[in-house]
């Protein structure tokens, strides 16, 4: 609802504007300017940086070999800290 008397307020600018100069209209450019502003900021922008694919669950298998894989740094780490 504000935006409708924002553009009431841009409109009268322009005829008051316009009736002392020729180049009264441009002040009703700001109008498409401002809405197509607010498409790509709020609409495209979010559509465009949205992740495409979504990440697969993580199966039985591929959580055993990550927990395998820290045991293993963390006993390499342990044994590398003794040699010193």
């Amino acid at each position: 609802m504000s935006y409708y008397h924002d553009v009431l307020y841009v409109t009268i600018f322009s005829q008051i504007v316009g009736s002392f100069s020729n180049y009264g209209w441009f002040v009703m450019l700001s109008i498409p300017v401002y809405a197509t502003y607010a498409l790509v900021v709020n609409v495209l922008m979010p559509a465009w940086n949205a992740k495409d694919v979504a990440i697969p669950p993580e199966s039985e298998a591929d959580r055993k070999r990550q927990e395998k894989h820290a045991r293993q740094a963390a006993r390499a780490q342990k044994f590398a800290s003794q040699r010193r």
